[in-house]
């Protein structure tokens, strides 16, 4: 049963336990986040606490202290004791007036769990404008993450590798949860103190993520937690019980002296309502709406290699990665799929994957986000899932500020990179807009959803600055296996496999282009030339549905493209994990989840099947009749033109067949040459 805090007993006589704060000897160095320190002598839970907000934290963060496994918090870049802070969710707005503090509850069922559509609770967001000083606060989750820890922290050694947090009592005025919401999938809950089966939060081990803290009533919470963690060698390990503090509301709400909390603005008088967050619906056909984007002409989606030139030799399919400047005057990519081992690549060496069944239909609330307003795109969520990279930009390895923008993009669609929260999305980066930069502070961190309007394979260059980083993508599972193909024969056939016109930078390629172009033709002319296959009349087949050729064709790309179902269970900090901007959710499993994020809700149309009892085609206007075809016998004008027809043809072949094995020896001359 909860227990509720009256804040006037809670004021009452209060010893503070003394600060322990983390040695430098234990943790990596960071900076800390923007706070204020409250008096020793204040009659206040917090007396002598640092009151954490407008910054980055980790309101939950596992780690050890003195060897021993502790519940501590995250200050800014540092790991710091609970015992020396107290979180602060105040009343505060953005530039615009708006309440960023405060949440209306919409009507469109998404987050129903949180009350009654149209009233309010108090929201620390999963997303906070690093740009404003994250404002209100951006608390997030987090256990051994491999920024904080020192080499060879992060244990091996926990089941599963997870590591849970138990709620062993509140005492507040209100309800608090935890969950994490992109805008094309149900919200991921982690926590409900309201609820007993939701009282333990596990999150995996080497990962770090943001969440939304939301709470019903303003006043002073304090939650006891208890970490734990199940050994691969069958023992418990358990951490010391950790009180947690959170104010929320005013100054006068939670028992401190007017202007304690500094630096705030005064919202308007409304408060937000966020846009529908409707789940993804299907789209009529599984083909992209057409739009106009100043992006690279289409090319092949599975034959676009003009992305491979760097020939990169790292494929990655899921994993914790930041890109940015780092100490050596250029821009690398940091890997830290192995968190005690974490790895830097360099520009051009690395191909990020994004397979089919990251393929989302977009909400129609969202699509107004994009210029072309996609209606389904290949995703990277903000959120960090298991089974796909999980990509941010960081200046952690950097001593200054940088600016982010994408100089160049070389695919057959366009890419947009973007943040999103309960309270609507933002674009941020667009391929097809070189002006839109994104300003990192020095020491930031943040990751942020990718998508892809195409399929294929893509180049884009991202400044950070005068440096420059070139991060390669396949997206789709077509180009995933033409690149791994590309890769296992050496990048031999780079030429070969498809450029784009304007990009056809040797005569190889252009002479590829073009027997490519002549086989096509030859073909669409056999296909004129092959007679039709005579057939009888038929009894009448069955009414039937009928679908159109190109619809049929689709249904069984589709179809071939089935996507694994997913369940709600996230183990690397499951939803977005950073410094400065970000969104994840930590490992939940199925019995605790209430949302599972599709991967993807197109339905397959199914195969037209022929018709039994007839090999006629069936027309959409004869109510479902064999149609008789024309007879097909030979006459002898038709005799005489084939076979002048069939000899012209052997001619051209042949001369074809000349053509290819004189490219064939040019190449081979080529490459001796470039072996010299």
């Amino acid at each position: 049963m909860i227990r509720r805090l009256i804040l006037a007993v809670a004021l009452l006589a209060f010893t503070v336990a003394p600060a322990h704060a983390a040695t430098p000897a234990e943790h990596q160095p960071g900076d800390p986040g923007h706070g204020v320190v409250l008096p020793e002598d204040l009659d206040h839970p917090c007396a002598g606490r640092k009151l954490l907000y407008h910054s980055h934290n980790d309101a939950l963060y596992g780690t050890r202290f003195g060897g021993q496994l502790s519940i501590g918090a995250v200050d800014g870049q540092q790991v710091t004791d609970q015992r020396d802070v107290c979180f602060r969710l105040p009343l505060d707005a953005d530039s615009d007036g708006n309440d960023v503090s405060r949440l209306t509850i919409p009507d469109d069922g998404s987050l129903d769990f949180l009350g009654a559509p149209g009233s309010q609770v108090w929201l620390a967001p999963q997303h906070a404008d690093f740009t404003d000083n994250w404002r209100p606060i951006w608390s997030g989750i987090g256990a051994f993450d491999p920024a904080h820890e020192l080499p060879g922290a992060v244990p091996s050694n926990f089941k599963d590798r997870l590591m849970y947090f138990d709620l062993l009592s509140i005492d507040g005025p209100g309800d608090v949860q935890i969950f994490f919401k992109n805008a094309a999938s149900p919200a991921e809950r982690l926590f409900n103190s309201a609820d007993a089966q939701m009282h333990t939060v596990e999150y995996e081990v080497g990962a770090h993520g943001h969440f939304n803290w939301t709470f019903t009533k303003p006043g002073v919470y304090k939650l006891r937690w208890q970490g734990r963690a199940e050994l691969t060698n069958g023992e418990t390990e358990y951490t010391s019980w950790t009180d947690q503090y959170w104010l929320v509301g005013t100054d006068a709400d939670v028992g401190l002296p007017e202007g304690t909390t500094t630096g705030l603005r005064t919202p308007n008088l409304s408060t937000p309502t966020p846009a529908p967050t409707q789940a993804p619906t299907p789209t009529p056909t599984p083909t992209p709406a057409t739009t106009a984007s100043s992006a690279p002409t289409p090319a092949p989606a599975s034959k676009h290699c003009d992305a491979l030139r760097t020939r990169p030799d790292t494929f990655i399919a899921s994993g914790h990665m930041d890109m940015g400047p780092v100490d050596t005057r250029e821009a690398a990519l940091i890997d830290d799929r192995d968190p005690n081992n974490p790895a830097r690549r360099a520009s051009g060496t690395f191909v990020f994957e994004v397979p089919d069944r990251a393929r989302k239909d977009i909400p129609a609330t969202l699509r107004d986000t994009f210029p072309t307003r996609p209606e389904r795109m290949w995703m990277l969520p903000q959120s960090q899932q298991s089974d796909l990279p999980w990509l941010g930009f960081s200046t952690t390895h950097h001593p200054a500020p940088a600016t982010v923008r994408i100089n160049k993009v070389s695919g057959p669609g366009r890419m947009y990179t973007w943040h999103e929260g309960l309270q609507g999305a933002k674009l941020e980066l667009d391929s097809g807009d070189s002006s839109r930069t994104l300003r990192y502070p020095a020491n930031a961190h943040d990751h942020q959803a990718f998508g892809f309007t195409e399929p294929g394979l893509y180049a884009v260059t991202f400044a950070f600055d005068s440096v420059e980083l070139v991060a390669v993508f396949a997206v789709g599972d077509a180009a995933i296996a033409t690149a791994r193909e590309q890769h296992a024969n050496g990048y031999r056939d780079l030429d070969s496999c498809g450029v784009n016109a304007a990009a056809s930078d040797t005569w190889v390629g252009a002479l590829a282009k073009g027997i490519r172009s002549i086989d096509e033709e030859l073909s669409k002319f056999g296909q004129k030339l092959r007679p039709v296959a005579t057939t009888s009349p038929s009894k009448p087949a069955a009414a039937r549905t009928v679908i159109s050729t190109v619809r049929a064709t689709e249904a069984k790309m589709v179809s071939k493209q089935a996507v694994p179902k997913q369940t709600a269970s996230h183990k690397s900090a499951s939803k977005p994990a950073q410094k400065p901007t970000t969104t994840s959710a930590a490992k939940q499993r199925d019995a605790k989840a209430t949302g599972v994020k599709p991967t993807s809700t197109r339905g397959a149309i199914p195969d037209a099947s022929a018709p039994k009892g007839g090999g006629g085609i069936v027309s959409s206007f004869d109510q479902g009749a064999a149609q008789e075809e024309p007879a097909t016998d030979v006459t002898a004008s038709g005799f005489w033109g084939g076979l002048i027809l069939g000899v012209g043809l052997m001619a051209l072949l042949g001369g074809i067949a000349l053509f290819v094995v004189a490219a064939r020896m040019l190449r081979g001359v080529a490459r001796m040459q470039e072996g010299v």
